[in-house]
């Protein structure tokens, strides 16, 4: 209660309702769903009615639309309501899931949580032991303030990691004790001494790694999430004990990450480097970025210095440069690249970037081209921007888009379409724009700079080469050149052929839109040329080159239907001059090729098409 006004005194509110137009009603409303709210839980309760669930379900629908809009008295009404329904003997577990999420943790709970199951953990009783740790994982508070930690985890980790130490099989329960250990480790950052803990936690974990990449009934015991988790937890602080074993542990995982060990648990290892690569770039941005939060701060001696950031860079490098050449993992790999070069890009781009030269340079191991393509175009957006760590990286973008354009190769449809999703890629990120002229008045550009000026002036002869590439596709595409397929059998395009349209449209457009207006005209100029002297059928190859027109449609309509439409549109209307086209079973292809086309670059704005009127409706 407000002692100068008298009113009830809210806790919060959603400061974004305050610049709602109803505003000065919205509080009646709030008093008046909670005042319902409150009478419904409490009745449906006494009368035991199975839908008091719904009435539950919308505290949480309260809190959404209007925040904690209720006094302190009301708040504490509901958490001792709640705290008595969970504990009626023999209430539904299900239910129980429904009133948990609105009670906060108890400082006085975890004794009592070990006083309860305490008893159930014994190394010879698996199931025990299991379903004990289950519930000590789930209920055991750990974040909480440092002046309670005496309250919490002090009086059960040493207990725990004891427990854990004695196990030397790999149990299933073992897993649960990581995950609450992950939890906390990442909760009280700065706050335990793991070191003397920390050979033996690197030997479980190894163990449980290994054992579960060997033995097919163990695949439940590794847990990639916690242990990631427990690892980036473990780093920082005056101590580099956790930094040296982990580099020992991946020297250990070397020849794990080999693309000849290939098999089931591949993915597995695959995901513990890019959950370890994600946890670790979580943690920088918690400590640089995030801003203050309730949340115990982190101390600052704990917290993750350039060096250690480094250095921690420097021992998954090799393992990832080994790994991404393996046929299964080529995706993960390419993801934890991406993550740190976030980070690091002077360290990851360089030895990938080389990488990929030599993967070009080979031709007879297409998938190590492939891998090379996808891990590149993954570390695209660091490669492109000004980056004082790396600014070399802009110098290596024209010539790898050169040279990958060799792998537009209609025999091989994957290793297409990994080219066109490089290219596409980077392109999007960059304007296709002749600066050239900008080194002769600019005198303060860095060498950098200045060569990459210089080389802009490559860019119109990369767009002539990418979309000659393209009209080989094309031709290569046709239904013609498919002799098993019978013309009486209904036509239906293959997944290959539709990957290949979408591959073909998507890197068309990013091209186009980023292109400068000269380059687009003359690149214009060079697709109407070779359409309009050349007949597709309608079916693969008709449908690709219209789909490049409708992309030169998208971008400047006005110019491409002056471009194409008076020849396209002759051609339909000569074509059609004859009667008897009406009765054909089979019409001539050079009409419906022409059709197709003049239906693809009709998609546009009317204004545009206001023009050419009289020619449509003809």
């Amino acid at each position: 209660m407000d002692s100068g006004t008298g009113e009830i005194k809210m806790q919060q509110e959603l400061t974004c309702n305050k610049h709602l137009p109803y505003y000065s009603k919205l509080k009646e409303e709030a008093i008046k769903y909670l005042r319902e709210i409150k009478g419904n839980v409490s009745l449906s309760l006494l009368l035991s009615e199975s839908n008091s669930m719904k009435w539950i379900d919308m505290i949480n629908t309260f809190n959404e639309l209007y925040g904690r809009y209720f006094s302190k008295d009301d708040h504490i009404y509901f958490i001792k309501l709640f705290l008595e329904v969970i504990i009626i003997p023999g209430f539904d577990l299900p239910k129980v899931r429904w009133f948990i999420p609105v009670l906060y943790d108890l400082l006085s709970a975890t004794k009592e949580i070990l006083d309860e199951l305490r008893p159930y953990l014994c190394v010879y009783d698996t199931s025990a032991s299991r379903r004990s740790t289950e519930l000590l994982n789930v209920f055991l508070p750990t974040l909480m303030k440092p002046e309670d930690h005496d309250k919490g985890f002090k009086l059960w980790l040493e207990e725990f990691l004891t427990l854990w130490d004695t196990n030397q099989n790999t149990a299933p329960w073992e897993q649960n004790l990581v995950d609450l250990f992950s939890r906390l480790a990442e909760d009280s950052i700065g706050y335990i001494d793991w070191d003397p803990w920390i050979p033996k936690i690197f030997t479980h974990l190894l163990r449980s790694l290994i054992d579960s990449s060997r033995i097919e009934h163990m695949t439940r015991t590794f847990n990639v999430q916690a242990t990631s988790r427990l690892i980036i937890s473990l780093l920082g602080g005056p101590s580099s004990v956790a930094m040296s074993h982990v580099a020992k542990l991946f020297s250990a995982l070397e020849s794990y990450y080999h693309p000849s060990n290939i098999g089931e648990k591949d993915t597995e290892l695959s995901q513990f480097l890019c959950v370890l690569s994600l946890k670790f770039i979580n943690r920088i941005s918690k400590e640089r970025y995030q801003k203050k939060t309730w949340m115990p701060e982190i101390p600052s001696e704990y917290k993750l210095t350039d060096k250690e950031i480094t250095e921690f860079v420097n021992i998954l490098k090799p393992i990832i440069l080994i790994h991404m050449f393996s046929r299964s993992s080529e995706c993960s790999s390419a993801y934890a690249f991406q993550l740190l070069s976030t980070i690091r890009p002077e360290l990851i781009i360089p030895p990938l970037i080389d990488k990929m030269y030599s993967s070009m340079e080979n031709l007879t191991e297409p998938h190590r081209l492939i891998s090379s393509l996808q891990c590149v175009f993954s570390v695209s957006r660091n490669m492109v921007i000004s980056n004082k760590h790396y600014p070399e990286g802009q110098t290596h973008v024209i010539p790898l888009l050169f040279l990958a354009l060799p792998g537009l190769d209609p025999n091989d449809i994957k290793k297409c379409m990994i080219t066109f999703q490089f290219i596409s890629t980077f392109v999007s990120l960059i304007p296709l724009v002749d600066c050239s002229s900008a080194v002769e008045f600019r005198k303060d550009l860095a060498q950098t700079e200045y060569d990459v000026c210089l080389a802009t002036s490559q860019w119109e002869d990369f767009v002539f080469q990418f979309i000659e590439r393209c009209f080989l596709l094309i031709e290569n595409s046709s239904f013609e050149h498919r002799p098993e397929r019978r013309e009486s059998e209904a036509f239906r395009i293959n997944s290959e052929e539709g990957m290949t349209e979408l591959g073909l449209t998507s890197s068309f457009n990013s091209i186009l839109n980023q292109c400068s207006p000269q380059i687009f005209e003359r690149a214009l100029d060079k697709v109407y040329c070779y359409l309009s002297n050349r007949i597709f059928e309608e079916k693969v190859s008709g449908k690709f080159a219209a789909n490049i027109c409708r992309c030169f449609t998208k971008v400047n309509p006005e110019l491409t239907l002056k471009k194409f439409w008076p020849h396209f549109s002759k051609q339909v209307l000569h074509l059609t001059e004859s009667d008897d086209v009406l009765h054909e079973d089979h019409l001539d292809q050079q009409l419906v090729f022409n059709l197709l086309v003049l239906s693809e670059i009709v998609r546009c704005d009317g204004h545009h098409l206001l023009n050419y009127k009289d020619s449509i409706v003809q």
